[in-house]
This record gives structure tokens, C-alpha cells and sequence, in this order.
């Protein structure tokens, strides 16, 4: 079975369906992504910065005893 297309008007070139409507859901679903990523990795660079700046111990932490 092959896939729909069209043809464009200018150059007569053959355009799959598919990929013609999938080409911009990708690219919002790719930047979408890419923000995500950013902000989690801001987000984890303030944490570290946080403990660096209490002198890298953490508080109220599992503590093993000692026998």
C-alpha cells in the first residue's frame, strides 16, 4: 500500500502526507523536550550549589550505627 501524497503545484514534486504533517508535531515535541531538559539540569545545578554552599553535608540524613 503506498503512502498519500500530494503534489506541489510549483515544482511538480511528489509530497508524502505523512511526513508533511509530521514534520511539525516533531519539532514542537523535540523543543518541548529540549526545555524540559534545560530546566532540570538548572534545577539540579542550583541543588548542587545549595549543598556545596551548606559545605557539602547533608542534614537529617540515615545515619548507620556503629557497634
Amino acid at each position: 500500500m503506498t503512502e498519500p501524497t500530494i503534489t506541489c503545484p510549483s515544482c511538480k514534486t511528489q509530497i508524502k502526507l505523512t511526513e508533511s504533517l509530521a514534520a511539525p508535531l516533531i519539532e514542537a515535541t523535540r523543543k518541548q523536550y529540549e526545555q524540559q531538559l534545560a530546566q532540570k539540569d538548572a534545577n539540579i545545578a542550583q541543588r548542587e550549589a545549595a549543598i556545596v554552599g551548606e559545605g557539602g553535608h547533608c542534614s537529617g540524613g540515615r545515619r548507620k550505627a556503629w557497634r
